[in-house]
């Protein structure tokens, strides 16, 4: 039979064993999040390097000089007769109107490139 200073040494230490045990098992779980949280870190700070070299190319001048000399070299200030009123957009008979100022006026090249792009759209949600 144990004595009792045995017993109460043996009940602590398996005690002191089990929370050991059981933190190194939490230690080791913190690391590998640890590790996945930086390796996120990393891949998110390439994607904002991907997209700063992306966004510095879409803003490079030379480039929108290009686009806007091709897709905006027809574009002149509003004249009076193209524009409506609000109430005029929610009559019903509003479409005389519309028609009238769309005749007075002609489709320009940014016009024809939206359009374009509308069309390519729609016919592209046709066939999917």
């Amino acid at each position: 039979m144990l004595k009792k200073p045995t017993f109460w040494f043996l009940t602590v230490s398996f005690c002191v064993g089990m929370v050991l045990f059981r933190i190194k098992y939490e230690v080791i779980a913190l690391e590998q999040h640890n590790v996945r949280v930086k390796t996120d870190i990393q891949l998110n700070k390439n994607a904002i390097h991907i997209l700063k070299a992306e966004l510095t190319h879409l803003n490079d001048p030379k480039r929108l000089q290009t686009l806007s000399q091709k897709y905006l070299s027809d574009l002149k200030p509003i004249v009076s007769h193209q524009m409506i009123t609000f109430q005029d957009m929610t009559n019903p008979m509003r479409s005389e109107k519309i028609e009238s100022v769309e005749k007075g006026t002609h489709q320009n090249a940014l016009d024809a490139y939206i359009n374009s792009s509308l069309n390519e759209n729609e016919n592209e949600g046709v066939h999917a």
